[in-house]
């Protein structure tokens, strides 16, 4: 898979304003409403996304539903879906022929899993013509696009470990010398495994495949200190303000906002893995055209600024080129994306885990249900 071209793209909007100026930076700036959508789109008159809901899905509406509708009349209807359920209603869904959703939530693994289900987009994404010109390197996947490079990563209580918390996965096992409640994803055991592998002292390149009894026994060792096993971003936030954990995994947008809001919370990136997701079409979705002319929407000139302003909200990085040329008030070490943080998170190999994904989930499934 192409990665997004990492320094450049962290570094590219200081330099260019620099170099640039105020002048330029407003010359950028498009109105939001000279987009339009093909006849075929705007008679198709709706589009369904499905999303994990909660913080996300409002910054999607806030930043770019409302907008496409405005600039189209295009309707977006939005369908939450645990990500873990996701699949397995699109295959139930395509074998009774009555496919509802247009948009779904795809990753690396996914696009490589699933591509059956979903619509090729082409080689360079041609089909999509602002996302061809626009997206940046990488954001094409043919079988989709990607607009979060992310982790899922551990925060810690400051006001807890005032001395300092756990700095890597190791040291988030290590229950004695770091004792208290923790929280960890019920739903996703690939992730989960990797941690603890990398815990217990795997390397990168010995990871995969992964080694699901050592991982197992591994995370034996931290099952009595995990307080909760959340399902979502928001059960997740609200079991840290609530106390209810002194540590926790995260999304990596997710401890930006806990930190705004005055949280005591630091990220930890090292030895945990990337979480990469984007959009795809379904291959039978009910509103294909209308599907399309919202991703186009996403990478169009006239709404760059809404795109920054979407990623600033949710702190990742903008996919829209146009975006970077637009100022912004981003510190990139709290994004995913920087190099220190990029190099220290695990990576996944999808061609492994197509042939291990099944086992995995069976053996999670045992293992956190005892």
């Amino acid at each position: 898979m192409n990665r997004w071209d990492l320094n450049r793209h962290t570094r590219r909007t200081a330099l260019k304003l620099m170099a640039a100026g105020a002048a330029t930076a407003a010359m950028a700036r498009f109105p939001a409403l000279a987009y339009t959508a093909s006849d075929a789109a705007k008679a198709e008159g709706e589009v369904v996304v499905a999303t994990a809901g909660g913080m996300l899905q409002d910054a999607l509406a806030q930043h770019l539903y409302n907008g496409f509708t405005a600039a189209t009349g295009i309707k977006v209807i939005p369908v939450t879906i645990n990500p873990d359920e996701q699949w397995a209603k699109v295959k139930a869904d395509s074998e009774s022929g009555s496919v509802k959703w247009d948009l779904v939530n795809v990753g690396p693994d996914s696009m490589a899993l699933q591509k059956d289900y979903l619509l090729d987009l082409g080689e360079k994404c041609e089909t999509i013509p602002n996302l061809e010109k626009n997206g940046a390197e990488g954001v094409c996947q043919r079988m989709g696009f990607l607009y979060v490079l992310g982790g899922y990563i551990l925060g810690v209580n400051t006001k807890v470990f005032p001395d300092g918390g756990p700095k890597n996965s190791t040291e988030f096992f290590d229950t004695t010398r770091f004792p208290g409640p923790r929280a960890m994803a019920a739903n996703e055991p690939v992730y989960n495994m990797m941690i603890a592998l990398a815990a217990d002292g795997v390397t990168q390149d010995q990871m995969w495949p992964i080694d699901i009894k050592r991982a197992l026994a591994k995370m034996d060792t931290i099952k009595p200190s995990i307080a909760s096993w959340w399902e979502s971003s928001d059960q997740a936030m609200t079991n840290w303000r609530s106390g209810e954990v002194v540590m926790s995994m995260f999304w990596a947008g997710r401890i930006p906002q806990l930190r705004k809001a005055g949280e005591p919370i630091v990220p930890v990136w090292a030895g945990f893995p990337k979480d990469i997701s984007g959009f795809g079409i379904l291959k039978d979705a009910p509103h294909k055209e209308a599907a399309k002319a919202f991703i186009d929407y996403f990478f169009a000139d006239e709404t760059a600024q809404a795109v920054l302003d979407l990623s600033q909200q949710i702190n990742y990085d903008p996919p829209n080129k146009k975006s970077l040329e637009l100022p912004n008030d981003v510190d990139p070490k709290t994004r995913a994306t920087y190099p220190e943080n990029w190099n220290a998170l695990l990576s996944m190999d999808v061609d492994i885990l197509a042939k291990q994904r099944k086992e995995l989930e069976e053996a999670w499934q045992e293992w956190i249900a005892k």
